[in-house]
């Protein structure tokens, strides 16, 4: 239910979603770059994510596509969720600020000195 919530105001915002899909895009380009030491062409990743109809890419390109949108979704769908809960907790008087709710729900990091 909550993906299916996170998913329909990410949707229901076009310039977020063209973020998004940029973030996507990029994302995709890169990592392929990184694991197979070739470049995979941005604009036919651009036109597999906008209709997976078109884009000229092999079956494992396309697949691998998939699998960072996926990734990627899901970074968004926790972004959004922890900042509607940052929210929640500033309105409740619970933190001051956005910033101090979010650090409250974020795992403690160690200081660079410490073990």
């Amino acid at each position: 239910m909550w993906h299916k919530l996170m998913d329909a105001l990410l949707e229901s915002d076009t310039l977020l979603a063209a973020k998004r899909t940029a973030d996507i895009k990029r994302y995709t380009v890169q990592r392929w770059q990184k694991i197979h030491g070739t470049p995979l062409d941005a604009q036919q990743v651009q036109l597999y994510l906008c209709d997976v109809r078109h884009g000229d890419l092999t079956q494992e390109q396309r697949l691998f596509v998939k699998q960072c949108q996926e990734e990627i979704d899901a970074c968004y769908r926790s972004a959004l969720f922890r900042l509607l809960v940052s929210g929640e907790i500033v309105r409740l008087h619970l933190a001051s600020d956005i910033g101090e709710a979010a650090a409250l729900l974020s795992p403690a990091v160690p200081a660079a000195s410490e073990p």
